[in-house]
C-alpha cells in the first residue's frame, strides 16, 4: 500500500511540474508614451507553493512583434511553485505592438501568451497604428477568410500572416473586399496585421 501511495505521489508531482502556466501577462506602464520604458509583468504558476523567479530572460523585435522568453530553473522543492517576473524592454515609437511571451523550465514545461499594447506620443497623439480600418471574418476562421477595407482612401493595403512562433506564413496585396484561402494551414494560433505603412491594424487569428 505504501509503495502504491508513494507511487500516486510522484506521478502527482511529476504532473504539475511539467505544466506552465501563465496566469497573466500585463504591460506596465497601462498606457506608455514613447519616453516611457515598458516592464512587461508575468504570472507564471507550476503549483502555488514556493517561488521560482525566472532564472533567465531575452526578447527580440520584429517590426511591430516582440518575442519575449523566459526560462525557470527548478530544482529541489522549488520545482512546486509560483513566479511573478517582471523584464523591462524598453522604449518604443509611436505604434501598436504584440508581446509574445513564451516561458519554459527545466521540468519540461512550457506556455504561451500575448498582449497588444499601443505607444503614443508624448502629446498623447498616436501615429494612427491599430485603428480599425478592416473587418477581418469569421473568428475562428476555418478555409476562407474574408477581409473588408472600411476606408476606400488606405491604398496599397497588405495583409500578413504570422505563425505562433513569429515566421511569416503569407503576405498578399489586398483591395476593398478580399477572400485569403487558409483551409490548407495548420490549425492554431496566428497574427495578422492588415493596412499600409500609415495605418493598419493587427489581431489574432485562430484557424480550426
Amino acid at each position: 500500500m505504501k509503495q502504491i501511495l508513494l507511487l500516486f505521489f510522484s506521478f502527482c508531482i511529476v504532473s504539475f511540474t511539467n505544466a506552465q502556466d501563465i496566469q497573466s501577462l500585463t504591460i506596465s506602464p497601462s498606457n506608455p508614451t514613447t519616453s516611457d520604458p515598458i516592464t512587461v509583468t508575468a504570472v507564471v504558476d507550476n503549483f502555488p507553493w514556493g517561488n521560482c523567479d525566472a532564472s533567465s530572460h531575452s526578447f527580440t523585435q520584429n517590426v511591430w512583434r516582440i518575442d519575449g522568453q523566459a526560462y525557470h530553473q527548478l530544482g529541489g522543492l522549488a520545482v512546486i511553485c509560483s513566479s511573478t517576473d517582471y523584464f523591462p524592454i524598453g522604449t518604443y515609437a509611436a505604434g501598436t505592438y504584440w508581446y509574445v511571451h513564451t516561458v519554459t523550465s527545466s521540468s519540461g514545461g512550457m506556455d504561451v501568451d500575448s498582449v497588444q499594447f499601443t505607444v503614443t506620443t508624448t502629446t498623447g497623439i498616436d501615429d494612427h497604428s491599430g485603428m480599425h480600418i478592416a473587418n477581418v471574418y469569421p473568428q475562428p476562421a476555418s478555409d476562407r477568410l474574408f477581409i473588408d477595407i472600411l476606408d476606400n482612401g488606405i491604398n496599397n493595403s497588405l495583409f500578413e500572416l504570422l505563425d505562433a512562433s513569429g515566421r511569416l506564413i503569407l503576405s498578399e496585396q489586398i483591395n476593398s473586399s478580399t477572400i485569403i484561402h487558409v483551409g490548407e494551414l495548420s490549425r492554431g494560433l496566428y497574427f495578422y496585421r492588415v493596412g499600409n505603412a500609415a495605418q493598419h491594424q493587427m489581431g489574432k487569428l485562430i484557424l480550426d
